[in-house]
Protein backbone atom coordinates (compact mmCIF):
# COMPACT_ATOMS: atom_id res chain seq x y z
CA UNK A 1 0.00 0.00 0.00
CA UNK A 2 3.06 2.23 -0.17
CA UNK A 3 2.11 3.35 -3.70
CA UNK A 4 -1.25 4.87 -2.69
CA UNK A 5 -1.37 8.57 -3.58
CA UNK A 6 -3.87 11.39 -3.90
CA UNK A 7 -4.27 13.90 -6.71
CA UNK A 8 -6.31 17.07 -7.06
CA UNK A 9 -8.07 16.84 -10.42
CA UNK A 10 -8.89 19.77 -12.73
CA UNK A 11 -12.45 19.79 -11.34
CA UNK A 12 -11.02 20.48 -7.86
CA UNK A 13 -11.86 17.07 -6.39
CA UNK A 14 -9.35 14.77 -4.73
CA UNK A 15 -8.77 11.29 -6.17
CA UNK A 16 -7.06 8.46 -4.31
CA UNK A 17 -5.16 6.15 -6.63
CA UNK A 18 -2.26 3.77 -7.21
CA UNK A 19 -0.13 4.00 -10.36
CA UNK A 20 3.05 2.14 -11.32
CA UNK A 21 4.69 0.05 -14.05
CA UNK A 22 5.59 0.95 -17.62
CA UNK A 23 4.22 0.29 -21.09
CA UNK A 24 0.70 0.52 -22.46
CA UNK A 25 -1.79 1.60 -19.80
CA UNK A 26 -4.37 -0.66 -18.11
CA UNK A 27 -6.96 0.95 -15.81
CA UNK A 28 -8.63 -1.25 -13.17
CA UNK A 29 -12.17 -0.47 -11.95
CA UNK A 30 -13.47 -1.80 -8.63
CA UNK A 31 -16.93 -2.45 -7.16
CA UNK A 32 -18.13 -2.42 -3.56
CA UNK A 33 -17.71 -2.88 -0.60
CA UNK A 34 -14.00 -2.76 -1.45
CA UNK A 35 -11.77 0.05 -2.65
CA UNK A 36 -9.13 0.17 -5.40
CA UNK A 37 -6.62 -1.88 -3.37
CA UNK A 38 -8.52 -5.01 -4.40
CA UNK A 39 -6.55 -4.81 -7.66
CA UNK A 40 -3.01 -4.55 -6.28
CA UNK A 41 -2.05 -8.27 -6.58
CA UNK A 42 -3.19 -8.36 -10.23
CA UNK A 43 -1.50 -5.05 -10.98
CA UNK A 44 1.76 -6.32 -9.51
CA UNK A 45 1.50 -9.39 -11.73
CA UNK A 46 1.12 -7.18 -14.82
CA UNK A 47 3.29 -4.15 -14.10
CA UNK A 48 6.44 -5.48 -15.79
CA UNK A 49 4.67 -5.27 -19.14
CA UNK A 50 2.12 -2.51 -18.56
CA UNK A 51 1.61 0.80 -16.84
CA UNK A 52 -1.18 0.09 -14.35
CA UNK A 53 -3.58 2.56 -12.75
CA UNK A 54 -6.44 2.06 -10.35
CA UNK A 55 -8.41 4.57 -8.28
CA UNK A 56 -11.23 4.79 -5.77
CA UNK A 57 -14.34 5.74 -7.70
CA UNK A 58 -15.38 9.35 -6.94
CA UNK A 59 -17.51 9.12 -3.81
CA UNK A 60 -15.97 5.84 -2.67
CA UNK A 61 -12.90 4.93 -0.64
CA UNK A 62 -10.74 8.03 -0.24
CA UNK A 63 -11.96 9.92 -3.34
CA UNK A 64 -14.27 12.91 -3.11
CA UNK A 65 -17.79 12.86 -4.54
CA UNK A 66 -18.27 14.60 -7.88
CA UNK A 67 -21.35 16.60 -8.77
CA UNK A 68 -23.83 14.86 -11.06
CA UNK A 69 -25.30 11.39 -11.42
CA UNK A 70 -23.89 7.93 -10.79
CA UNK A 71 -25.12 5.79 -13.68
CA UNK A 72 -22.75 3.53 -15.65
CA UNK A 73 -22.73 6.17 -18.43
CA UNK A 74 -21.79 8.97 -16.04
CA UNK A 75 -19.06 6.80 -14.53
CA UNK A 76 -17.82 5.89 -18.02
CA UNK A 77 -17.46 9.61 -18.76
CA UNK A 78 -15.52 10.01 -15.53
CA UNK A 79 -13.04 7.33 -16.59
CA UNK A 80 -12.11 9.46 -19.61
CA UNK A 81 -11.87 12.62 -17.49
CA UNK A 82 -9.49 10.80 -15.14
CA UNK A 83 -7.50 9.59 -18.16
CA UNK A 84 -7.21 13.20 -19.29
CA UNK A 85 -6.02 14.26 -15.81
CA UNK A 86 -3.25 11.63 -16.00
CA UNK A 87 -2.51 12.50 -19.65
CA UNK A 88 -3.42 8.99 -20.79
CA UNK A 89 -4.44 9.04 -24.45
CA UNK A 90 -5.48 5.38 -24.74
CA UNK A 91 -6.02 2.57 -22.25
CA UNK A 92 -7.19 -0.97 -21.72
CA UNK A 93 -9.97 -1.24 -19.11
CA UNK A 94 -10.45 -4.04 -16.58
CA UNK A 95 -13.56 -3.99 -14.38
CA UNK A 96 -15.35 -6.32 -12.04
CA UNK A 97 -18.64 -6.11 -10.16
CA UNK A 98 -19.89 -2.49 -10.48
CA UNK A 99 -16.76 -1.59 -12.41
CA UNK A 100 -17.73 -3.88 -15.28
CA UNK A 101 -20.64 -1.89 -16.68
CA UNK A 102 -18.79 1.47 -16.88
CA UNK A 103 -15.86 -0.29 -18.58
CA UNK A 104 -18.16 -1.59 -21.32
CA UNK A 105 -20.10 1.66 -21.70
CA UNK A 106 -16.81 3.57 -21.89
CA UNK A 107 -15.58 1.22 -24.62
CA UNK A 108 -18.80 1.85 -26.57
CA UNK A 109 -18.79 5.62 -26.04
CA UNK A 110 -15.08 6.32 -26.56
CA UNK A 111 -13.82 3.89 -29.23
CA UNK A 112 -10.77 6.06 -30.00
CA UNK A 113 -9.65 6.07 -26.36
CA UNK A 114 -10.35 2.50 -25.20
CA UNK A 115 -8.18 -0.21 -26.74
CA UNK A 116 -9.87 -3.19 -25.07
CA UNK A 117 -12.14 -4.04 -22.16
CA UNK A 118 -12.06 -6.96 -19.75
CA UNK A 119 -15.02 -7.65 -17.47
CA UNK A 120 -15.38 -10.16 -14.65
CA UNK A 121 -18.30 -11.30 -12.51
CA UNK A 122 -20.60 -8.31 -13.03
CA UNK A 123 -24.32 -7.53 -13.11
CA UNK A 124 -24.36 -6.91 -16.86
CA UNK A 125 -27.89 -7.89 -17.92
CA UNK A 126 -30.89 -6.58 -15.98
CA UNK A 127 -32.98 -9.76 -16.17
CA UNK A 128 -30.23 -12.40 -15.95
CA UNK A 129 -30.02 -14.57 -12.85
CA UNK A 130 -28.40 -13.27 -9.65
CA UNK A 131 -28.10 -14.43 -6.04
CA UNK A 132 -30.80 -13.68 -3.49
CA UNK A 133 -28.46 -11.14 -1.85
CA UNK A 134 -28.16 -9.16 -5.07
CA UNK A 135 -31.90 -9.44 -5.64
CA UNK A 136 -32.60 -7.81 -2.27
CA UNK A 137 -29.94 -5.13 -2.73
CA UNK A 138 -31.54 -4.19 -6.07
CA UNK A 139 -34.67 -3.29 -4.10
CA UNK A 140 -33.80 0.33 -3.42
CA UNK A 141 -35.70 0.64 -0.14
CA UNK A 142 -33.97 -2.45 1.21
CA UNK A 143 -30.69 -1.24 -0.21
CA UNK A 144 -30.88 2.02 1.74
CA UNK A 145 -31.93 0.19 4.90
CA UNK A 146 -29.12 -2.38 4.77
CA UNK A 147 -26.42 0.14 3.87
CA UNK A 148 -27.58 2.72 6.42
CA UNK A 149 -28.29 0.49 9.38
CA UNK A 150 -26.58 -2.86 8.82
CA UNK A 151 -23.26 -2.05 7.12
CA UNK A 152 -21.25 -4.57 9.10
CA UNK A 153 -23.61 -7.38 8.09
CA UNK A 154 -23.41 -6.32 4.43
CA UNK A 155 -19.63 -6.19 4.63
CA UNK A 156 -19.32 -9.54 6.38
CA UNK A 157 -21.70 -11.21 3.92
CA UNK A 158 -19.74 -9.79 1.00
CA UNK A 159 -16.47 -11.20 2.33
CA UNK A 160 -18.13 -14.55 2.92
CA UNK A 161 -19.42 -14.81 -0.64
CA UNK A 162 -16.74 -12.93 -2.60
CA UNK A 163 -13.86 -15.10 -1.40
CA UNK A 164 -13.15 -18.82 -1.73
CA UNK A 165 -12.60 -20.54 1.62
CA UNK A 166 -9.01 -21.30 0.65
CA UNK A 167 -8.36 -17.61 -0.04
CA UNK A 168 -9.13 -15.64 3.15
CA UNK A 169 -8.72 -11.87 2.97
CA UNK A 170 -5.46 -10.42 4.23
CA UNK A 171 -6.28 -8.83 7.65
CA UNK A 172 -4.61 -5.54 6.72
CA UNK A 173 -6.60 -5.26 3.47
CA UNK A 174 -9.79 -6.23 5.31
CA UNK A 175 -9.16 -3.44 7.81
CA UNK A 176 -8.66 -0.87 5.02
CA UNK A 177 -11.77 -2.03 3.14
CA UNK A 178 -13.89 -1.74 6.30
CA UNK A 179 -12.42 1.63 7.27
CA UNK A 180 -13.72 3.04 3.97
CA UNK A 181 -17.02 1.15 3.80
CA UNK A 182 -18.06 2.15 7.31
CA UNK A 183 -17.93 5.85 6.35
CA UNK A 184 -21.51 7.09 6.18
CA UNK A 185 -20.84 9.35 3.19
CA UNK A 186 -19.36 6.42 1.24
CA UNK A 187 -22.37 4.21 1.94
CA UNK A 188 -24.74 7.02 1.01
CA UNK A 189 -22.95 7.38 -2.30
CA UNK A 190 -23.01 3.62 -2.92
CA UNK A 191 -26.77 3.59 -2.35
CA UNK A 192 -27.15 6.45 -4.84
CA UNK A 193 -24.93 4.60 -7.30
CA UNK A 194 -27.06 1.45 -6.95
CA UNK A 195 -30.13 3.56 -7.78
CA UNK A 196 -28.42 4.92 -10.90
CA UNK A 197 -27.29 1.48 -12.02
CA UNK A 198 -30.69 -0.09 -11.48
CA UNK A 199 -32.38 2.63 -13.53
CA UNK A 200 -29.96 2.29 -16.46
CA UNK A 201 -29.39 -1.49 -16.52
CA UNK A 202 -32.21 -2.23 -19.03
CA UNK A 203 -30.64 0.27 -21.46
CA UNK A 204 -27.08 -1.07 -21.27
CA UNK A 205 -27.39 -3.76 -23.99
CA UNK A 206 -27.75 -0.93 -26.53
CA UNK A 207 -24.30 0.30 -25.49
CA UNK A 208 -22.81 -3.20 -25.48
CA UNK A 209 -23.93 -3.77 -29.06
CA UNK A 210 -22.00 -0.66 -30.16
CA UNK A 211 -18.62 -1.91 -28.86
CA UNK A 212 -16.00 -2.40 -31.55
CA UNK A 213 -12.84 -2.99 -29.50
CA UNK A 214 -11.85 -6.49 -28.28
CA UNK A 215 -13.65 -7.61 -25.12
CA UNK A 216 -12.54 -10.37 -22.75
CA UNK A 217 -15.09 -11.84 -20.35
CA UNK A 218 -13.63 -13.79 -17.40
CA UNK A 219 -16.16 -15.64 -15.27
CA UNK A 220 -15.53 -17.78 -12.21
CA UNK A 221 -17.69 -20.89 -12.16
CA UNK A 222 -17.96 -20.69 -8.36
CA UNK A 223 -19.09 -17.06 -8.45
CA UNK A 224 -22.09 -16.97 -6.12
CA UNK A 225 -23.75 -13.75 -7.24
CA UNK A 226 -23.86 -13.44 -11.03
CA UNK A 227 -24.87 -16.41 -13.12
CA UNK A 228 -22.78 -17.16 -16.21
CA UNK A 229 -25.88 -16.28 -18.25
CA UNK A 230 -24.65 -12.66 -17.92
CA UNK A 231 -21.45 -13.64 -19.76
CA UNK A 232 -23.22 -15.65 -22.45
CA UNK A 233 -25.69 -12.88 -23.19
CA UNK A 234 -22.87 -10.35 -23.41
CA UNK A 235 -21.18 -12.67 -25.92
CA UNK A 236 -24.32 -12.55 -28.04
CA UNK A 237 -24.33 -8.74 -27.98
CA UNK A 238 -20.64 -8.00 -28.55
CA UNK A 239 -19.20 -9.42 -31.76
CA UNK A 240 -15.62 -8.87 -30.59
CA UNK A 241 -16.04 -10.66 -27.25
CA UNK A 242 -14.59 -13.93 -26.02
CA UNK A 243 -15.17 -15.87 -22.80
CA UNK A 244 -12.73 -17.49 -20.39
CA UNK A 245 -14.16 -19.58 -17.56
CA UNK A 246 -12.10 -19.99 -14.41
CA UNK A 247 -12.39 -23.08 -12.21
CA UNK A 248 -12.19 -22.95 -8.42
CA UNK A 249 -12.14 -19.18 -8.28
CA UNK A 250 -13.97 -16.54 -6.27
CA UNK A 251 -15.72 -13.26 -7.09
CA UNK A 252 -12.58 -11.15 -6.58
CA UNK A 253 -10.43 -12.81 -9.25
CA UNK A 254 -7.79 -10.11 -9.32
CA UNK A 255 -7.26 -10.47 -5.59
CA UNK A 256 -7.40 -14.24 -5.11
CA UNK A 257 -6.25 -15.51 -8.53
CA UNK A 258 -3.90 -12.75 -9.74
CA UNK A 259 -1.40 -14.92 -11.64
CA UNK A 260 -3.97 -16.88 -13.63
CA UNK A 261 -6.09 -13.78 -14.26
CA UNK A 262 -2.99 -11.87 -15.41
CA UNK A 263 -2.13 -14.68 -17.83
CA UNK A 264 -5.61 -14.52 -19.37
CA UNK A 265 -5.46 -10.74 -19.81
CA UNK A 266 -1.88 -10.60 -21.08
CA UNK A 267 -2.54 -13.33 -23.64
CA UNK A 268 -5.75 -11.61 -24.74
CA UNK A 269 -4.07 -8.22 -25.19
CA UNK A 270 -1.06 -9.77 -26.92
CA UNK A 271 -3.16 -11.66 -29.46
CA UNK A 272 -5.50 -8.75 -30.17
CA UNK A 273 -2.64 -6.29 -30.64
CA UNK A 274 -1.08 -8.30 -33.48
Amino acid sequence: MDNVQTKILPNGNELRYTHFGSGDCIIFLHGYPENHLVWIPLMQAMSKQFKVLTFDWPGMGGSQVWKGGSTPKVMADRIVKIMDAFKIKKAHLVGHDMGGQPALVCAASYPKRIVSATVMNSLLIHDAKTSWEIKYLRNLKLNRFFLNYLPRIVFKRALGTFLAKKNPLNPEIKKVFWADFKKKKVREYISRMCFGYQAQLPKLPKYYAQITCPVLIIWSKENKHFDIDHAHRLLDLVKTAQLQKMEGASHWLGLTQPIKTAEFIKQFISLKSK
